[in-house]
């Protein structure tokens, strides 16, 4: 059965639409949520400004406590019902788009700042990291370009990491025109080449691409496959002569 408590205004209600207050011996405010709200914003009006410099000094005295609140709150508010959550915030960023947009460039600038006295302290630092991730992902780079390339063009692409050291393995590391040795080459000069250049509609998935130094690569261009040919020097196997 539902408790019930009287409220002071409008008559017998739910406890639950009572605000708690420990000061009082049943633990609620005696008036209910619905009658209180017109007084409590009359009063938050009057005293607005007194109001904010108390809630600045209390969430000054301990942030991480207040925003932990605040997180928990919106949390259960998304959970139970998110529409009148978002629908706050959409209606406190139209109101306040004006001091948001001014907020939002000081913490950029501020932001800015910070990488730049953070890169200047750091630079040794930084340079090791981004020499280690490279060591790690020597084909991230290329992957890249040539997946902005697809989007540009609008052509399949489903060539990932795994497949690439895959098809580097299966022409055991070496170009697949003039047959170079990649390894011993420097990292700028070895490439993947698109036997179906993109320009020309070739996707960028694993059948279409084989490993290719830097100067085979700039010979074909975007050109037809079979324009290497008069590239590639045949290997012709020496044959004893009998005596």
């Amino acid at each position: 059965m539902t408790a019930l408590k009287t409220c002071i205004k409008c008559g017998p209600r739910s406890t639950s639409d009572f605000h708690k207050d420990s000061s009082r011996p049943d633990g609620l405010y005696p008036v209910c949520k619905a009658c209180r709200k017109p007084l409590t914003t009359a009063s938050y009006i009057k005293n607005h400004d007194s109001v904010r410099e108390r809630r600045k000094a209390d969430y000054h005295a301990d942030p991480e406590k207040h925003r932990a609140e605040s997180k928990a709150f919106r949390d259960k508010q998304r959970k139970q019902d998110p529409e009148p959550l978002k629908a706050y915030q959409a209606a406190y960023y139209l109101t306040h788009k004006d001091q948001w947009g001014v907020y939002a460039g000081r913490r950029l600038e501020e932001h800015r700042a910070y990488n730049t006295v953070y890169r200047e302290t750091h630079r040794e630092q930084i340079r090791a990291g981004v020499k280690d991730w490279f060591r790690r992902h020597p084909n991230a780079s290329r992957l890249a370009a040539n997946k902005r390339r697809a989007a540009w063009a609008k052509v399949e692409d489903t060539l990932t990491p795994e497949q690439l050291e895959e098809t580097l393995e299966y022409f055991n590391y070496r170009c697949g025109y003039c047959l170079i040795d990649l390894r011993t080459l420097p990292k700028f000069f070895r490439t993947f080449d698109h036997l179906v250049a993109i320009k020309r509609g070739g996707s960028n998935t694993q059948d279409n691409v084989i490993p290719c130094c830097k100067y085979c690569n700039s010979k074909k261009k975007d050109r037809p496959v079979f324009v290497m040919a008069k590239f590639i020097k045949p290997v012709i196997p020496e044959v004893s002569q009998a005596a």
